[in-house]
């Protein structure tokens, strides 16, 4: 079946990227450590979050976040956490990054932004190709979605591995 052809390509595609996501944080942790170490763990929730990555867009060095205008820190940090993030963090992030023995060099800084670039890219890849699965796997109407725990992205990994459901006369055979 073609629908069970095109999942399986799909399924096998979206593990490639989701791979190359993670080398890609895992080289920007890498990156961030030289520039500003004390970083990852002044956010409970890490590095890699939505308000850290505005900010490391901008401001990829410790001596570029020292330099920052707390007001600018602030709406950044505000406006990418749905308001977690108030002055009293941005003031204390400032603080750190004067007091931050980080590298701040140019070279590292152009791989955080073009690393945070790269991760942004591959998160709008995986959602296409999770939004294709999730159509296909709802026009086969499948009883792989009636299994808990199973939604139609892992239900559309299983059937394009598996194929067609039908064949096996009974569930212990599939299993």
């Amino acid at each position: 079946d073609i629908a069970l052809m095109q999942l399986k390509n799909l399924g096998r595609f979206r593990l490639k990227l989701v791979k190359q996501r993670t080398r890609t944080k895992i080289q920007l942790t890498s990156y961030v450590d030289q520039t500003f170490p004390e970083l990852q763990y002044f956010f409970k929730s890490g590095l890699h979050q939505k308000a850290v990555y505005a900010i490391l867009k901008e401001a990829p060095s410790a001596s570029e976040i020292a330099s920052m205008h707390l007001t600018h820190l602030k709406n950044l940090l505000t406006s990418n956490s749905q308001v977690r993030f108030k002055k009293e963090i941005a003031l204390e992030l400032r603080v750190l990054a004067q007091k931050s023995v980080g590298n701040p060099d140019k070279s590292l800084s152009i791989q955080i932004t073009q690393s945070i670039a790269q991760i942004k890219l591959l998160d709008s890849q995986i959602d296409t190709v999770e939004n294709e699965i999730k159509d296909i796997v709802e026009s086969l109407d499948s009883v792989i979605l009636s299994i808990p725990g199973i939604d139609p992205i892992n239900g559309g990994m299983i059937l394009g591995e598996i194929g067609d459901i039908n064949r096996f006369s009974k569930p212990r055979k599939l299993l």
